[in-house]
């Protein structure tokens, strides 16, 4: 026969299962935060990795917009994998594309290219080149860009700096850009609290206040090919080049721009301008440049034809079989050297 169990000992049968529950809790929020955090270092690893591809495309193709947006959706399908009930990881990329802005009312992500700014293709841009669907549109050369230096500077720039864009040519063959990629917590109250965090800061984005967790980064590779200002392209401090949509399965329509987007909606021979990932998006049309923005100044226009320029700032032709191409080393002194 069992003893009589004390009232005072009655009164802490439980006390145990409060005193780990209460212990517990903290701690496991606490390893769902190492996991979220897991998360977001994984994530903006993929995202480095994608935008250095993007920014490889755009550098080898005249910085087009549809070339930079493919690219990154590219390299970004591992972050999607495996595809899970979807049909394949592209499929799970639209999906959560698509969750993302119907939770936010804003692009899951963004590219905005802030080299070579348009005030460069008005002090660089050059008329005798002519690059496939980019008839007429502003190019800065990408060869021969000593020779190009040194004639601005005998022009009288200071230090070979263009009067509107402040910028070498140099730096204008500089590739630089811009992401801005929304990423939606997995542990539940992470939104909460970044949502919160965002209204303390009186942050405007609309990612940030729907609880999102923004990652921005930046990339920069010099030029590959000659740099083309495409119709996507306005003025501004950046150019916006993709403004993603909603993903879904069909092209469509773009989401409009948000306030502070500069930049233009249109069509060049063919291919998507302000582009974005695949999803549903409005349309949005507006002015084109002005002249100011698009001129090339008379002083760097030059005939069809023309031939690069030559070390002493002329701009005769240099005969020599690989002139014309990006990587030129034309002969110099007697012809035993390169230049």
């Amino acid at each position: 026969m069992h003893p009589p169990i004390s009232r005072a000992a009655a009164r802490q049968r439980g006390a145990a299962i409060v005193a780990f529950t209460v212990s517990a809790l903290p701690l496991l929020f606490c390893g769902l935060l190492v996991v979220e955090a897991a998360r977001w270092h994984m994530t903006r690893q993929m995202l480095d990795l994608a935008l250095l591809e993007a920014a490889r495309a755009g550098a080898t193709g005249h910085a087009r917009p549809a070339t930079i947006e493919q690219a990154f959706e590219t390299a970004l399908l591992p972050l999607f994998h495996p595809p899970g009930r979807h049909r394949d990881p592209r499929a799970r990329m639209r999906a959560s594309f698509l969750h993302v802005t119907q939770q936010t009312g804003a692009p899951p992500w963004r590219i905005d290219v802030t080299s070579p700014s348009v005030g460069a293709y008005a002090d660089f841009g050059d008329a005798s080149l002519r690059i496939p669907a980019a008839r007429g549109l502003p190019t800065i050369r990408n060869d021969y860009q000593a020779e190009q230096h040194l004639r601005r500077r005998r022009m009288g720039w200071p230090g070979g700096r263009g009067p509107r864009s402040g910028q070498t040519v140099f730096e204008a063959n500089m590739l630089r850009l811009r992401l801005a990629y929304a990423h939606a917590p997995w542990v539940p109250g992470v939104r909460a609290l970044l949502r919160r965090l965002a209204a303390l800061r009186g942050s405007g984005d609309p990612a940030a206040r729907a609880g999102m967790l923004v990652m921005e980064m930046e990339m920069a590779l010099p030029m590959q090919s000659h740099p083309v200002l495409w119709h996507a392209s306005a003025a501004g401090v950046g150019r916006p080049v993709n403004a993603v949509g909603a993903a879904g399965a069909a092209r469509g329509a773009r989401p409009a721009e948000t306030a502070g987007a500069a930049g233009a909606d249109r069509e060049v021979a063919g291919a998507r301008t302000h582009v974005g990932p695949v999803g549903l998006r409005t349309p949005t049309r507006r002015p084109r440049p002005g002249p100011d923005e698009m001129d090339i100044s008379a002083p760097e226009r030059r005939d069809a034809g023309a031939g690069p320029l030559l070390p002493d700032g002329s701009d005769g032709p240099i005969d020599d079989p690989a002139c014309g191409v990006l990587l030129c080393c034309a002969p110099v002194g007697n012809g035993d050297g390169l230049a």
